[in-house]
C-alpha cells in the first residue's frame, strides 16, 4: 500500500513533468493509521463509561446514607406527632397504646419499665432450656430487686407467660415456684395476644387463624411507657447475653425515646 512519501513524491515528478514548476504535497493518511485512532477513542470512551467496584460501593454508600437520613426524620417526625397525640384527650388510648386493650397486662405495664411476654409451653422441647436460663438469670434470688411481683412494687422488669399448654394442670406446673406474671389458661386474652403479635405453636395456626411470624419459644420485650416493641429476639438475647440481656433491652428503650 501506498504511503504518504511515494505518494509526494509522484505529485512532485508530475509537476515537473508538466512543467507547472510547482510542488504539491498532499498528505493522505493510512487507513491502518484511521483504524488505530478510531480504537483509541472507543478504549478510551468504554474506560470513561466502565462500571468498576469502587463506583458501584460508593452508589450504595450514598443511597445507604440518605435512607439513614431520612429515616431518621421520619422516625422523629414520628415521635413528635406521638408525644402530641398522648396529650390529646380525645383520642383514645388504645390507638397510641394498643396494648391498654388487655387487661391481663395492666397490671405488669404499670409497674414495671420493660415487659417481656413469653409465649412458651411445657411440652415443648425448645422451650424448656429457655424457661431454664430466666429461671437462673432472672429467678428468685439473682433476680431480687429487678423482676416484677406481686406485691405492687415498681420493678426494671416482668416476665408475663403467654402459655401454649394443652391443659390447666400443665399450666399450673409449669409456672409453680417461678418469678413470672402468667395470663390465666382459660382467658381469651391468650388467644388474642398470639394474634395480635401472630405468634404461637405450629398446631395452633389452623384454629387462631394467622400466619405466624414467630414460633415458641419466644420473648417480646415491650416498652411499658409507650407500648413499643423493642425486639421480638428475647429469647436469642437471653441466651448470649444471659443477665446482661435486660442491659441492651434498657438501651434498646432509651434509644427509641431519643429518637
Amino acid at each position: 500500500m501506498p504511503n504518504q512519501r511515494n505518494v509526494s513524491q509522484r505529485r512532485q515528478h508530475g509537476c515537473a513533468a508538466t512543467g507547472t514548476g510547482t510542488s504539491t504535497s498532499l498528505s493522505i493518511p493510512f487507513i491502518d493509521d484511521i483504524e488505530v485512532a478510531d480504537t483509541s477513542k472507543i478504549r478510551r470512551r468504554s474506560r470513561r463509561h466502565l462500571i468498576t467496584p469502587c463506583r458501584i460501593a460508593i452508589v450504595l454508600l450514598t443511597a445507604t446514607l440518605i435512607a439513614s437520613i431520612m429515616n431518621f426524620f421520619w422516625s422523629h417526625r414520628s415521635n413528635n406527632n406521638k408525644r402530641q397525640l398522648l396529650h390529646d384527650k380525645s383520642v383514645p388510648p388504645e390507638v397510641l397504646l394498643p396494648l391498654s386493650k388487655y387487661s391481663e397486662l395492666t397490671y405488669a405495664l404499670e409497674h414495671s419499665d420493660l415487659v417481656a411476654l413469653y409465649f412458651a409451653a411445657s411440652w415443648c422441647g425448645m422451650s424448656t432450656p429457655v424457661s431454664h436460663i430466666l429461671d437462673e438469670t432472672f429467678g428468685t434470688n439473682s433476680g431480687d430487686g429487678i423482676i416484677l411481683s406481686l406485691d405492687g412494687e415498681r420493678k426494671p422488669l416482668s416476665i408475663v407467660y403467654v402459655s401454649s399448654d394443652r391443659s390447666l394442670e400443665d399450666y399450673n406446673n409449669y409456672i409453680e415456684g417461678r418469678n413470672w406474671l402468667a395470663v390465666p389458661y382459660d382467658s381469651p386474652q391468650i388467644t388474642e395476644l398470639k394474634q395480635h403479635f401472630h405468634t404461637c405453636a405450629r398446631p395452633e395456626m389452623e384454629v387462631l387463624g394467622i400466619e405466624r411470624e414467630h414460633e415458641i419459644p419466644t420473648i417480646i420485650v415491650i416498652d411499658s411507657k409507650d407500648h413499643e416493641l423493642l425486639t421480638s429476639e428475647g429469647v436469642k438475647d437471653v441466651k448470649h447475653l444471659k443477665a446482661k440481656a435486660l442491659d441492651y433491652w434498657k438501651e434498646l428503650s432509651n434509644s427509641v425515646k431519643v429518637a
